[in-house]
Formats: structure tokens, C-alpha cells, sequence
């Protein structure tokens, strides 16, 4: 790796960590994974957006993880509910991906739909940088990372 790719590299390790406290503290506490140059450099770009819309993105990621469930519910006032959570394009949008082969997780409430998304945010990511994010609920995911993946970038 060259010296400048090194230095582009080390500029994006101190802007994740300098952005927020849990971001810092995960990159700067002694039992946290290490990050490694390599995985710097898969540093997705929602990850260095803000919060705000880290927390849309979970959203839209959760509704794609139940788009078969949402496809087939005929419960109007859970679609409702998670409308309201997501936004109704999120969930037209899921609506459209059901039965396309995504991966997809069981059934949740409405108020578990953002951090079921955060949880497979951070499933998406490289295992060093996983707790640069901040904590969430830990759901009991059988997603690999590259099918987390998958549901980020149809997001």
C-alpha cells in the first residue's frame, strides 16, 4: 500500500473517530477489535453520514428485511404503524422486493423496526469496524454479512 493511500486512509480512520463519542471511544478503548488498514479502506459511505440519516437508512433496511412479510400481511394497522415508523415510501418500496430473493428476518413490532435495521447495519460491516457504531439491541440474526449487505445497498 502506498504512502498516500496510507494517509488517505489514516484521514478516514480519524474523521470516524473524531465524529461522535461512541465512534471515538470504539476505535480508542483497549478491548475493542482493531481496525485494520484493510478494513478502513470498506468503509461504506452511510457510515460516515450522520445520524439522522443512519437512523432512515435502518429503517429502510428493516422494512426490506420483511418485505415478504409485508407483502403478504393483510393486518392494516401493523402496516400502518411501521408506515408511520418508516415512511410510507419505505415500505412501497419493501412492498416491491418481496419475493426477489433478499434475505429477509421474522416478524416485529413497529418500534423494533429501527434497530432491527441498526442491527443489520452493523452486521453489514467489517468485524473491526462493527463498534464504531452505537450500541444496539442484539437480535437474533441469521444473516451472514454479505446478505446484510445486500439489503443495505437495495435500501
Amino acid at each position: 500500500m502506498s504512502a498516500s493511500a496510507r494517509a488517505a486512509l489514516a484521514a478516514l480512520g480519524r474523521d470516524l473517530g473524531g465524529v461522535a463519542a461512541p465512534r471515538k471511544r470504539a476505535l480508542t478503548e483497549p478491548n475493542a477489535p482493531a481496525v485494520r488498514w484493510e478494513e478502513l479502506a470498506l468503509v461504506p459511505d452511510w457510515l460516515r453520514r450522520d445520524e439522522g440519516t443512519r437512523d432512515t437508512l435502518a429503517r429502510r433496511v428493516a422494512a426490506l428485511a420483511l418485505a415478504d412479510e409485508l407483502a403478504r400481511s393483510i393486518d392494516g394497522a401493523w402496516l400502518g404503524t411501521l408506515a408511520e415508523v418508516a415512511g410510507s415510501a419505505a415500505i412501497d418500496h419493501a412492498i416491491a422486493h418481496a419475493d426477489t430473493g433478499l434475505p429477509q428476518c421474522a416478524w416485529v413490532e413497529a418500534e423494533a423496526l429501527a434497530p432491527l435495521g441498526h442491527a443489520i447495519l452493523r452486521r453489514a460491516l467489517p468485524l473491526g469496524l462493527r463498534s464504531i457504531l452505537p450500541p444496539a439491541p442484539d437480535f437474533p440474526l441469521a444473516l451472514t454479512a454479505s446478505e446484510a449487505r445486500a439489503l443495505v445497498a437495495a435500501a
